[in-house]
């Protein structure tokens, strides 16, 4: 075994330096690995530092023969090889100063050599010089037009520094001279799906994993990849699900997690699906300026159910149901408890690449799990477009009827005696990236709420960006969005101008904008099997002309969630 310019491990091709023993101008380089980690895998030259996998013993008793044989020799096609050998052994330790030294004498005794040519390219790729790399790999081919193996090794330096056409170019160059080469065929999916061709990528990755099943992990994110951007959305909601299952764990499977976790469906290709997740939340509660932040009272203890089944599924449709449950119970009495329970169901109809989905839930709001808050009747339809390789174009209406108590036990606030109504319209776009990258977001929507002659009736706009991020220490994924939403209240407030202030006589009140900042953060690390640990956050804050309105309220929890 030998090891890949990026410490993974790969096999020696027939003829290679091990069998130099047997057949001593055969210089065909190593294979290219067998995993490979789009746009790099964060590895640095001291990467190649790392102890390779194999040793070669070959040449190193080589060396030693020739020396109790009567010394080396001094000249000639002899003391080539032997500066052939002494560059692949000082390769294998990670001497990439020595090996370059020795694979320079060859071609200074022959400059036509490709193998050394093929390994100066290693070399350079190793120091993080793909340039140099590229320009090696090349000269190499132009000397030696049928080394499949340089082939390999261009195409994945190619895309490794994002030059996606050329790379498509060498992998039909190299596929052409070797039709069974299933790692070849790997990149040049890879490098289709990247030009914009997801179906003839699918071609490639197929037959990618079938022919060489060490290779299914990535054939199967890409072939997920392709799959959205030619609009098959189960297809690529099952390939997803494959890598996640087959890689838990691996950052693989968490970016496969992610990207089916941005899409509709949102569950593997299973009818069911269940999540609960316990945790300790650290609340600052303020809901107006005044209000004072004590970490003492504000601990609280929650617990959450997810639940989804696939009632019916066939001819593109799939009528699903769900269920949401939130408990937060607070370590100090004189908070008030929360539960929160919605229940609703979704109806899918797949075409082509546009999904048309319409949503009904039903949520009820209690304070300390007996009294009524409100209730909310939400119906949301929803259109997700594909658009090729970029991604998920998403737009949706929501209307939301929501109904206060009006029971003094539960609330005394007189904005919350009243019902009302709100219609919002938008649109996201979701970039389905690759890894280290998982997705990447962008929005925008519209909000009007009328609440019958109430100082909270409101228009406003909110703008909304995020995305996700493999990070490479243990297998950890970060999330995060940002969002910022204008309101404008048209009707007089019933807050006072300031919190020192008395509240204002009735229709003496002032109108008032809102600007609220929200940033919301997950970093999640697998624990074991299905079970995973996470931190999370959201950071509010408001500001308006209306002072008692200008509050910060930020929510931290750790939480363990078990997926079954």
């Amino acid at each position: 075994m030998g090891v890949s310019p990026s410490g993974q491990a790969w096999d020696l091709a027939p003829g290679s330096v091990s069998s130099r023993c047997h057949s001593t101008r055969r210089r065909d380089p190593p294979k290219i690995p067998t995993v490979w980690r789009p746009f790099g895998t964060g590895q640095s030259a001291r990467a190649g530092s790392a102890r390779p996998f194999y040793r070669d013993r070959c040449a190193r008793w080589l060396l030693v023969a020739l020396l109790l044989c009567g010394g080396l020799p001094a000249w000639g096609a002899d003391q080539e090889e032997l500066l052939f050998h002494r560059g692949v052994a000082a390769y294998a330790e990670g001497d990439y100063a020595a090996a370059r030294k020795a694979f320079e004498a060859v071609l200074g005794n022959d400059s036509t050599d490709a193998g050394a040519r093929l390994y100066i390219g290693l070399i350079a790729r190793q120091e993080g010089d793909l340039e140099a790399a590229i320009e090696a790999f090349r000269s190499s081919i132009s000397l030696a037009p049928d080394d499949v193996a340089a082939h390999v090794v261009l195409t994945e330096t190619l895309l490794t520094a994002g030059r996606n056409e050329e790379a498509r170019a060498a992998a039909e160059r190299g596929l052409a001279l070797s039709r069974g080469h299933a790692t070849l065929r790997l990149y040049a999916g890879i490098a289709e799906y990247r030009t914009g061709d997801p179906r003839a990528a699918l071609g490639h990755l197929d037959r990618a994993a079938r022919e060489d099943p060490s290779l299914r992990r990535e054939a199967r994110y890409y072939a997920g990849l392709a799959q959205a951007g030619l609009g098959n959305l189960y297809a690529s909601a099952s390939a997803f699900g494959d890598v996640e299952a087959s890689s838990p764990g691996h950052p693989l499977g968490d970016s496969a997690r992610a990207l089916r976790d941005q899409m509709e469906p949102s569950t593997p290709d299973r009818i069911w699906f269940l999540s609960t997740t316990a945790g300790i939340e650290l609340d600052s509660n303020p809901t107006a300026r005044s209000d004072v932040f004590d970490p003492s009272s504000d601990v609280a203890g929650t617990f959450r159910l997810r639940g989804l089944v696939d009632a019916y599924r066939g001819g593109g449709f799939t009528l699903r149901a769900g269920y949401d449950g939130f408990l937060a119970g607070y370590a100090s009495a004189t908070n008030v408890n929360e539960q929160t329970h919605v229940a609703g169901a979704l109806a899918i109809y797949d075409y082509k690449n546009t999904s048309f989905n319409l949503r009904y839930d039903y949520a009820i709001t209690l304070l300390d799990f007996t009294k009524t808050l409100r209730s909310v009747h939400m119906i949301e339809p929803l259109v997700n477009l594909r658009v090729g390789r970029w991604g998920v174009t998403q737009g949706f209406y929501k209307y939301q009827r929501f109904d206060y108590s009006t029971s003094p036990a539960v609330v005394k606030r007189p904005e919350l005696e009243r019902n009302g109504n709100l219609h919002a319209v938008g649109a996201n776009h979701i970039f389905l990236l690759e890894e280290p990258f998982t997705y990447a977001r962008i929005g925008v929507m519209y909000m009007s709420s009328d609440t019958k002659g109430s100082e909270f009736a409101f228009t406003g706009v909110e703008i909304n960006a995020g995305g996700g991020l493999i990070l490479p220490w243990y297998d950890i994924s970060l999330s995060g969005l940002y969002r910022f939403a204008r309101r404008s209240y048209e009707n007089p407030s019933i807050f006072p101008a300031t919190h020192t202030d008395p509240d204002p006589a009735p229709g003496q009140g002032v109108s008032r904008n809102e600007n609220v900042h929200n940033i919301s953060f997950n970093l999640s690390a697998p624990v074991w099997r299905r079970l995973t640990v996470a931190l999370s956050g959201t950071l509010g804050f408001h500001s308006s002309q209306v002072d008692v309105l200008s509050y910060d309220r930020h929510i931290l929890g750790s939480y363990l969630t078990w997926d079954f």
